[in-house]
């Protein structure tokens, strides 16, 4: 007897199964990375726009410096984005 007679098209749907709950845990996981990160990014924003308002920030690789403001906007719009899309990724994800 072959050992294609003997297959299991059960065990194909168990497996499948098993991947989509390991798919939806990875998927809660990233999302809850995500929000952490961008909060973190809008709090180090807030940060440098209230706190250190008085001295320019200095940028890598000879550029110029900038302003706190602009840069605290820029981190707060950014993180503001991260955890919109950790939000997204934890409603999308099945059982969370």
């Amino acid at each position: 007897m072959s050992d294609l007679t003997m297959w299991n098209e059960g065990a194909e749907v168990v497996a499948e199964t098993e991947d989509a709950v390991a798919a939806d845990r990875w998927t809660a996981l990233l999302g809850i990375a995500a929000l952490l990160v961008g909060f973190t990014a809008a709090l180090a924003g807030a940060w440098l726009g209230f706190g250190m308002a008085e001295m320019p920030v200095a940028l890598p690789g000879g550029l110029p410096a900038l302003a706190p403001e602009a840069l605290a906007q820029f981190m707060g719009l950014t993180g503001g984005v991260t955890m919109l899309l950790g939000a997204v990724s934890l409603y999308r994800a099945p059982g969370g």
